[in-house]
């Protein structure tokens, strides 16, 4: 009986709760209760988009614009001016994206050398494969080769119409975001470890050799170093404030990441963590769901159709992680030679986590025969990591080992740098932190010295050494027209 006492009373006071913060969140304002009712009309829309059409491959084009428009309308509908005035340091942000396009653009038709394989098809897909029939387009709300989300496609192909069909043209889409990346992260760390840690960040990932590399590649791994970023500083910044635009952003980025590449998907895990560190920073509970709503909804509204096709063709969506999967008897044997599981788990453990400071990369995406990190920079990312821990700033050191356990540890070649691009602002972020603790050590000129050392070793590794190698896998040229 007191079981049920206790129950009933929990159960009252929820809902009562629950009614407080619906009362809190809609009022009687009229405008509050169509601006809630028409979010919800503009995302069942997009959900709906994807429900009726994720068994159709091509598609008449304005079941696009209707989602475009919804997602346009409620992107218009929650965001707001902030309270306190954006005023960022315009040339310092200019002077990050310049120094970023210099190490990414020049030479992108022949560094680092001609297509891949996998860039090959990229290109010609999105050539060949998007306007076929003057009355129907490709689905842009379905996945494409390997697996990939469709929608890419689409960025590649008018970005070889404005440049031209060439390897210049179908690569520049991802120079030109690897740079937003650098800003994306240098404001993200900025809103949670100051502009100090954030500068020594992103002056190091402008020249990262990672980074330049997958800037450099006609792939869609580098739009994670712009959505991840992008989405914890919006949810921080937005939180922070009290500023319905920061929760708009961060479920921008987040619904429009299930587009791209499958690393994203860690910024959702991201969110969490923030929500459970952030949530004591306010007393108003009311304010805080709204907050977490606006996210929901935004993201939702973006990401329907493409949630909707992953509901309903769960294969197709999910094809390329069962080719990668490392935990099958094929790929258990191949990487250690029988199939002893509890060797395969320490194998997998010491390669995803030993990819930044140990061993190099095996994959033909990259192949630098050195790990992530090198020199100075694999000293300080260690010293980054023991500083967040102490600092119980929980944020890149969780961004990391998400990495390692999702595109390392339960894949096969855990060390394979294609799913590791998503960690690259988490890694210049632990960086700049051990460059911050050097400076306000009292050693200022040895802060600048190391990150300098860690610029020009980067810039000689990738533009000097690296290129005197073999070229990997990237000795396709342009695909050929059909027929």
């Amino acid at each position: 009986m007191e079981n049920k006492a206790t129950f009933r009373s929990f159960y009252i006071s929820f809902f009562a709760k629950t009614k407080e913060v619906w009362r809190d969140l809609i009022g009687s304002n009229p405008s509050n209760r169509f601006k809630l009712l028409l979010a919800c009309a503009l995302t069942l829309t997009s959900l709906w988009i994807g429900f009726a059409y994720a068994n159709q491959i091509g598609i008449a084009g304005w079941q696009f614009w209707t989602w475009l428009t919804c997602v346009i309308g409620i992107v218009c509908l929650f965001f707001t001016k902030r309270s306190q005035p954006f005023r960022p340091n315009y040339l310092l942000l200019l002077g990050l994206l310049a120094g970023a396009l210099l190490f990414r653009v020049p030479g992108l038709s022949w560094i680092p050398g001609l297509f891949h394989v996998d860039e090959s098809g990229v290109a010609g897909f999105a050539r060949d494969s998007l306007f076929t029939n003057s009355n129907v387009i490709l689905n842009p709300f379905i996945t494409g080769p390997a697996s990939q989300p469709s929608l890419y496609h689409y960025i590649v192909y008018f970005s070889m119409k404005i440049f031209g069909f060439t390897i210049f043209g179908e690569r520049i889409s991802s120079a030109v975001i690897g740079s937003l990346g650098v800003l994306a992260t240098y404001l993200m760390i900025k809103s949670i470890s100051g502009k100090k840690v954030a500068l020594f960040s992103a002056v190091m990932m402008v020249a990262y050799h990672f980074a330049v590399h997958y800037s450099r590649v006609g792939l869609n791994n580098i739009w994670d170093t712009l959505w991840v970023p992008l989405m914890v500083y919006g949810f921080v910044k937005g939180w922070k404030e009290h500023w319905a635009g920061g929760a708009v952003i961060a479920g921008f980025a987040l619904g429009f990441s299930q587009y791209f590449y499958l690393g994203s998907k860690i910024g959702f895990f991201l969110l969490i963590l923030l929500v459970i560190v952030l949530w004591k920073q306010t007393s108003n509970i009311s304010q805080k769901v709204g907050f977490i709503g606006i996210v929901a909804l935004v993201s939702i509204c973006i990401a329907g159709p493409i949630l909707m096709f992953a509901i309903i063709n769960p294969a197709a969506y999910l094809d390329r992680v069962n080719v990668v999967w490392g935990w099958k008897p094929e790929a258990i044997q191949a990487a250690i030679g029988s199939l002893n599981h509890w060797q395969y788990f320490w194998h997998q453990i010491v390669y995803s986590l030993g990819v930044y400071t140990i061993y190099p990369d095996s994959s033909g995406f990259y192949g630098p025969n050195i790990p992530l990190l090198i020199g100075p920079a694999a000293i300080l990312f260690l010293g980054g990591i023991a500083i967040a821990i102490t600092e119980r700033n929980w944020t890149p050191i969780t961004w990391l080992l998400l990495t390692s356990l999702f595109g390392g540890f339960l894949l096969g070649d855990a060390n394979s740098s294609p799913h590791f691009v998503v960690a690259i602002p988490a890694i210049c972020w632990l960086v700049g932190l051990a460059l911050n603790w050097v400076w306000k050590s009292g050693h200022p000129k040895l802060a600048i010295i190391l990150l300098v050392s860690i610029v020009l070793i980067d810039f000689i590794f990738y533009f000097v050494i690296y290129l005197g190698m073999p070229p990997r896998d990237f000795v396709i040229p342009f695909p050929p027209l059909p027929g």
